[in-house]
């Protein structure tokens, strides 16, 4: 597969995803129980209050056993510390959480005109926007791989805004939901629209697509 995004303006972000793959690396051959989007509402929620191990685990939906790991490996990059009733957050960490939120943050979107993506999310990120179905196709794999079936990948060249290989009229409407938001000054870059529900996909694939722009490998 071509290494999508080579062109991709980081800034303090590919050492923002290293930490983050690093957290959610392999151990002893096997994948922990939690992904990068875990890391990062771990890391949102410490650093609102602290929690305990079991109560984060709740709220994360993970089993103690994923929890304690994940506690464990974020305290060994520095990321969290104990306190009296539970885990907080760190300076690092929210330095960490603040440089990811400004790459892997989904914003909200709504096409009316097409129920699956009525209530819809959507990330722009800084890569070299793609041109023909092949490049969307191999950054749409990112997110099908994380378990979302409907995914829509686009490019923005303002004041261009586009969605190869939609037909005409769903082109149009999914380009009117997003440029609502205010994209449309943004620069150049590559768009990714899914269902709210595939929220944590998108943001472990555009993890994974930032990793591999990076040289750190999906």
């Amino acid at each position: 597969m071509r290494e999508p995004g080579t062109s991709y303006q980081l800034q303090g972000g590919c050492e923002a995803v290293a930490v983050l793959k690093r957290v959610t690396a392999a151990e002893r051959g096997g994948r922990p129980g939690f992904t990068s989007w875990h890391v990062v509402e771990a890391l949102r929620r410490l650093s609102r209050y602290e929690l305990g191990r079991i109560a984060l685990s709740r709220e994360l939906g993970l089993t103690e056993a994923s929890t304690k790991t994940l506690i464990r490996r974020l305290l060994g990059e520095s990321l969290i510390t104990k306190g009296d009733f539970g885990s907080r957050t760190t300076d690092r960490g929210l330095r960490l959480l603040s440089a990811l939120e400004s790459l892997i943050s989904p914003r909200e979107c709504s096409v009316t005109e097409l129920g699956d993506l009525r209530s819809c999310l959507f990330i722009t990120l800084s890569l070299e926007p793609p041109r023909d179905l092949t490049q969307v196709y191999e950054i749409r794999d990112y997110v099908v791989a994380e378990g979302c079936r409907l995914v829509v990948v686009g490019y923005l060249d303002p004041p261009k805004l586009g969605f190869p290989g939609l037909p005409a009229q769903l082109e149009e409407a999914i380009g009117r939901a997003v440029t609502s938001t205010g994209v449309s000054g943004a620069g150049k870059g590559t768009v990714i629209v899914v269902p709210s529900a595939c929220g944590p996909a998108l943001v472990n694939a555009v993890v994974d697509i930032i990793a591999r722009a990076c040289g750190l490998g999906a």
